[in-house]
C-alpha cells in the first residue's frame, strides 16, 4: 500500500491528499528510514518525544502537514503489524481514520484543512488505540482501557453497547477496567439536557467518580475550539445554545471521570 491509497482508504480530503503526495515526492524519504523510525519508537512513546523525532525528519509547518505526512508513512509501517497480529483491515482503516477526521476538524476550527493535533496519533501508530465500532479504546501503561469518543461517534444505545462488546472481545479478559475522562461525563449536563439525550444515556453507562470543573476541552468539541468570550460563542446548535446559557450563568462544564459499568 502506498501513501495515496492509504489517504483514499481513510477518506482524506482530496486536496489534502494531493498536498501530502507532493510532500512525499519532494522529500523522497526511503522506506528503510520509515522502517527504522518505526522500530525505534519506545513502548508507550511519550507525545513530546515522538514530536521531536518527527522534527528530525522534517520541520513542522503552520498547517501541520509535514507531521501528518510523516504520521501516515508510519501508519503504512503499522499496517504490517496489523497483518502480523491478524487484526482486521476494517479496524485498521477505521483506526487510521483518526488522521483524516482530525484534518476535517481542523477545517471547522480554523477555516482551512490542517492537522491541529500533532502528536495524539502516536497511540494509533503504536497499536495502543483502536476504533472499534463507534468508539475508540486505548490501552494505557497501567492496564486501564481508556474510552475516547470520536467527533463522529453515534451514541445511540445499540452502537454504544456493540462497541463495548467488541472492545471486550478485542482486548480479552485480561483487561477489565474501562474508564473515560470526558466533558460528556460532566454532571452539569444534567441541568440542561433532556433525559432522552444520547449524551445522558452515555453517562448512564458509567459510574462517575470525579468531576474536574477546570477542564476546558468542551470548547473544542462543542464550539469547534473557539476561545472567544462566552458572549460571542456560536449558537448554531441546540447544544451550543444550552451550554452557552449555562456558561453565562457562571457555571462551567469541566469533565467527568467514570468507570464503565455496563
Amino acid at each position: 500500500m502506498q501513501l495515496q491509497e492509504l489517504c483514499q482508504r481513510i477518506d482524506m480530503p482530496e486536496s489534502v491528499t494531493t498536498q501530502l503526495v507532493a510532500i512525499d515526492r519532494q522529500r523522497a524519504v526511503p522506506v528503510s528510514r520509515w522502517q527504522a523510525f518505526y522500530r525505534g519508537l519506545a513502548e508507550f512513546e511519550p507525545d513530546e518525544a515522538f514530536y521531536h523525532k518527527l522534527l528530525a525528519v522534517a520541520p513542522d509547518d503552520a498547517l501541520g502537514f509535514n507531521v501528518l505526512w510523516q504520521s501516515l508513512n508510519l501508519a503504512l509501517q503499522a499496517a504490517d503489524i496489523y497483518r502480523q497480529r491478524s487484526i482486521a483491515d476494517e479496524i485498521y482503516a477505521a483506526t487510521m481514520g483518526f488522521f483524516s477526521r482530525t484534518v476535517k476538524e481542523g477545517l471547522l476550527e480554523q477555516g482551512t484543512y490542517c492537522f491541529p493535533t500533532r502528536t495524539w496519533g502516536i497511540r494509533q501508530l503504536q497499536l495502543r488505540e483502536f476504533r472499534l465500532g463507534t468508539l475508540e479504546f486505548e490501552k494505557t501503561p497501567t492496564g486501564v482501557i481508556e474510552i475516547h469518543i470520536p467527533s463522529d461517534a453515534d451514541l445511540d444505545q445499540p452502537q454504544r453497547l456493540a462497541a463495548y462488546a467488541q472492545a471486550r472481545q478485542f482486548w480479552g479478559p485480561a483487561y477489565t477496567n474501562y474508564e473515560c475522562f470526558s466533558w460528556l461525563l460532566s454532571p452539569v449536563l444534567k441541568q440542561i439536557l433532556p433525559a432522552k439525550s444520547h449524551i445522558l444515556q452515555f453517562q448512564s453507562d458509567f459510574r462517575i467518580e470525579r468531576w474536574d470543573k477546570e477542564q476546558g476541552d468542551y470548547r473544542k468539541w462543542i464550539f469547534h475550539n473557539s476561545q472567544a468570550p462566552i458572549a460571542n460563542l456560536p449558537e448554531t446548535t441546540s447544544l451550543q445554545r444550552s451550554v452557552k446559557q449555562l456558561l453565562l450563568s457562571g457555571e462551567t462544564i469541566g469533565a467527568g471521570v467514570g468507570k464503565l459499568i455496563v
